[in-house]
């Protein structure tokens, strides 16, 4: 009898282990189910942030393009500035006689008449 007591608490024993086994192996096999659903989810996320990423990254090279263009528009804005200080100079000037002459003199070739003009020889050689 105590033989068949002994075969029947290991039988017990084994029965408790192989119930315990299997329920380990329930639980892996729910972690792989949940597993599977992580990544799927894990993947959705991945492809929303590589969304983002990306529509992020657009962004800033619209931001480049247009901070480029903003620099080049400064620039010319500066140098327009400067033309029209020119012009501005020019135009207060043109009402005074000595600008008058100077242009009559460099554009139109004017002279008075006791004013004699002197043309240096070299010019002539390179005509």
């Amino acid at each position: 009898m105590r033989n068949a007591d002994l075969n029947g608490q290991n039988h017990l024993k084994r029965a408790k282990n192989s119930r315990y086994e299997t329920s380990r192996r329930k639980k892996n096999k729910k972690k792989i189910r949940i597993t599977k659903k992580t990544a799927v989810v894990c993947v959705i996320l991945l492809l929303f942030v590589c969304y983002f990423v990306v529509h992020m990254a657009k962004m800033e090279y619209e931001y480049w393009q247009l901070h480029t263009e903003q620099s080049k528009l400064e620039q010319q804005l500066e140098d327009e500035k400067l033309e029209n200080s020119q012009l501005k100079d020019e135009l207060s000037q043109s009402d005074k006689k000595s600008y008058i002459e100077y242009l009559a003199k460099k554009y139109l070739g004017l002279i008075y008449p006791d004013e004699k003009i002197y043309v240096p020889l070299e010019e002539e050689d390179k005509k």
